[in-house]
């Protein structure tokens, strides 16, 4: 194995693409990030095996096959996301339990939000490699 080329590299390749592929699902991207993270705590030392198995956490299934599955992830045709346990797909209907509705963002030009309505807030940045090591920020050829 060598510096170019790497079971690490190939798990940052693998999470890219997984990334991407669910950005708009955000109860996928939990589903993912929470498997990566115990993925990581029980095998640290195998980045290959957390690599081939990550992206099998979410699986497009078909409503008939169901019986099987505990945790559901669906996209609705307006794009919202339900997540949920699954209970029972009857006369057309799929009933879940336990579920979360997460909205796709809205896009808003601007907007006021009042002192007493924050928690929390946090900045959100996009060049950390050029804040914390500038030199081995590098231009990539993409």
């Amino acid at each position: 194995m060598t510096l170019e080329h790497s079971d690490f590299q190939d798990l940052f390749e693998k999470l890219m693409q997984v990334i991407e592929e669910y950005k708009d699902n955000p109860a996928a991207m939990s589903a993912i990030s929470s498997e990566l993270s115990k993925l990581y705590k029980q095998i640290p030392i195998y980045p290959g095996i957390i690599s081939m198995s990550i992206g099998d956490v979410v699986e497009t299934v078909d409503l008939d096959d169901l019986e099987e599955r505990e945790k559901l992830a669906v996209v609705l045709e307006d794009n919202k996301v339900v997540s949920g346990e699954f209970v029972s797909f009857e006369s057309g209907n799929l009933k879940l339990k336990n579920c979360q509705l997460f909205r796709p963002p809205e896009e808003l030009e601007e907007t006021e939000i009042p002192k007493e309505d924050i928690q929390q807030v946090s900045e959100l940045k996009s060049d950390i490699l050029a804040e914390l090591w500038p030199s081995l920020d590098f231009e990539v050829e993409e």
